[in-house]
C-alpha cells in the first residue's frame, strides 16, 4: 500500500483479485485473516508511474483529471 493516508500503509498485501464498478478498476488485497480491501490501483505499487507526476518531480498536489471524492 503506497497512499500515505491509508491505513494499511507500508503494508504488502497479497492481491486476490480485481473488479470494476463506476469508478474504475479495484484491486481486492486480503489484510489479516479474512479481511478484504477494495483499494483503486493508484494507492499500490501494481501500476506504472503516472507520467504527470514522474515529469512534475512530485510537486503538484492536484490534477485536473483526478475523479471526485470516492467514498467506496
Amino acid at each position: 500500500m503506497t497512499h500515505p493516508f491509508h491505513p494499511l500503509f507500508g503494508r504488502q498485501l497479497p492481491c486476490v483479485g480485481k473488479r470494476y464498478n463506476r469508478y474504475g478498476e479495484r484491486l481486492l488485497l486480503q489484510g489479516d485473516g479474512a479481511t478484504i480491501w477494495s483499494v483503486p490501483p493508484q494507492w499500490t505499487d501494481l501500476v506504472s508511474p503516472d507520467p504527470e507526476i514522474v515529469m512534475g518531480h512530485g510537486r503538484a498536489l492536484l490534477r485536473a483529471v483526478d475523479p471526485t471524492y470516492d467514498p467506496t
